[in-house]
C-alpha cells in the first residue's frame, strides 16, 4: 500500500507529502462543509477495506499529469449526520440529498487535493462525483498496491478515504 515510486517522482512529491496533504484535506473539508471538528485519524495508513455494509461510496476520478481515484467510504449513520451538518436540517433517511453531500464532499477533497499537485506543477481533471450505496457490496480497486487509505473517525464511528494514483 504504497504510491508507485515512478508517480512519486513524475509528480516531483514525496509519499509522506501526498499523505500529509491528504489528511490536513480530509479535516479541513469535513470542518468547513459540514461542521465536523473532531475528524481524526488512526496512526497510520492502512490497507483499503473493499466490503462495506450498510454504507455510502463517492467516487471521484483524476485524470492528466497522473490517473487515479479519490473514494470516500462512510456508514449510512455518518453519511446522514454528515449531511445534516450540511444541509442544517435532519436526514433520516439515505436519498438524493445524502448522495449529492456525500459526493461533494468527495469532490471538495479531491479539489483540495488538485490544488496542492498543482501547486507543484502538475495538470490535474478531476471528474464528476459518482455515489452508490447498499446493503452489502464489494468495492474493486484495480491498484490497491498503489493506494493511499487513510481510516478516520467521529466519535466512535469510522470512516475511510483513499486515493489511487497511476501514470496515465
Amino acid at each position: 500500500m504504497a504510491i508507485n515510486e515512478a508517480v512519486i517522482k513524475q509528480l516531483h512529491l514525496t509519499e509522506d507529502q501526498l499523505t500529509d496533504f491528504l489528511i490536513g484535506d480530509i479535516a479541513t473539508v469535513f470542518e468547513n462543509m459540514a461542521g465536523i471538528t473532531n475528524v481524526s485519524r488512526h496512526p497510520k495508513i492502512i490497507d483499503p477495506i473493499n466490503v462495506f455494509t450498510d454504507c455510502v461510496t463517492a467516487l471521484v476520478g483524476l485524470g492528466g499529469a497522473c490517473s487515479g481515484l479519490v473514494s470516500l467510504h462512510l456508514p449510512d449513520l455518518l453519511a446522514r449526520e454528515f449531511t445534516s451538518g450540511m444541509l442544517g436540517t435532519p436526514v433520516t433517511v439515505i436519498n438524493r440529498d445524502v448522495h449529492d453531500a456525500i459526493g461533494e464532499l468527495a469532490l471538495m477533497i479531491a479539489g483540495s487535493f488538485k490544488y496542492h499537485l498543482g501547486n507543484h506543477g502538475n495538470d490535474i481533471h478531476l471528474s464528476t462525483p459518482s455515489t452508490f450505496t447498499g446493503g452489502e457490496y464489494f468495492f474493486n480497486n484495480s491498484a490497491p498496491a498503489e493506494s493511499l487509505a487513510i481510516l478516520c473517525d467521529v466519535g466512535e464511528q469510522w470512516f475511510m478515504v483513499s486515493m489511487t494514483l497511476k501514470q496515465p
